[in-house]
């Protein structure tokens, strides 16, 4: 077994078998208050961490087959689904965590998110968020996330099924200042084994720029930025600089 399969067997019994009784070992507090009075309340620094990557199956291969730049979805201002907003560590992301719920605000596309923490409520499908559910087990927060489409687009290099499931955990660590995050992608006809990331996020000071940058997109105004010929004509050849 090599190095990224162990990996990827390790966390992903870290993110189906660590309950609440093994977080209050690790000094966790009810209501996702950590021992020094915090919670997910705040602007966190993403880190890239560690990656079992993307394996996909055969069918996972032939889905990408053909595709071009043209057909990632943020090209036409589509957004990132969850799972790729997730996994990205390229921007900032602010949480607020009430009783009943947990809000996630992204730079990008500046997507929204409520994830509602009762273990039962379900938010509405959509094509980009899917349907999330929400529950605390000590001082973490565990998202549950279904109901993606068939055929949804994560760039050019990668297109899931409608069995892709998303699964979240946010663990506050005791300091109150650092999140451990456990995110893991399932999807049989897709990947050969789940794709999972863990990663430390740091907390930011309040004043740090945050920017929820918009993305509309007008087919008579607007050419999109991965446009073929815009590369091209735009494209300098370092031998001719």
């Amino acid at each position: 077994m090599n190095n990224a399969v162990l990996g990827s067997a390790l966390l992903t019994a870290a993110c189906l078998g660590m309950g609440s009784s093994a977080l209050a070992q690790m000094g966790g507090a009810p209501d996702g208050m950590s021992a020094s009075g915090k919670n997910l309340t705040g602007l966190w620094e993403r880190s890239r961490g560690y990656s079992a990557g993307v394996h996909l199956t055969e069918a996972g291969q032939a889905r990408t087959e053909g595709l071009t730049v043209m057909d990632d979805p943020e090209v036409f201002c589509e957004g990132y689904n969850v799972p790729r907003t997730s996994f990205a560590s390229n921007t900032a992301v602010r949480m607020a965590e009430f009783p009943d719920r947990l809000e996630i605000y992204y730079e990008h596309n500046a997507a929204e998110r409520v994830i509602y923490l009762d273990g039962e409520t379900r938010t509405g499908a959509t094509r980009m968020l899917g349907t999330s559910s929400g529950r605390r087990e000590g001082n973490t927060v565990v998202i549950e996330t279904d109901t993606f489409p068939d055929g949804l687009a994560h760039g050019a290099t990668l297109v899931t099924s409608d069995e892709l499931k998303f699964l979240e955990r946010y663990t506050l660590r005791p300091d109150g200042d650092t999140v451990e995050v456990l995110l893991m992608a399932v999807d049989p006809q897709t990947y050969e084994w789940p794709r999972i990331s863990h990663a430390f996020w740091t907390r930011l000071p309040e004043d740090t720029f945050f920017y929820p940058s918009e993305c509309e997109y007008d087919p008579e105004v607007h050419v999109p930025y991965y446009d073929p010929a815009l590369l091209e004509s735009s494209y300098i050849d370092p031998a001719e600089d």
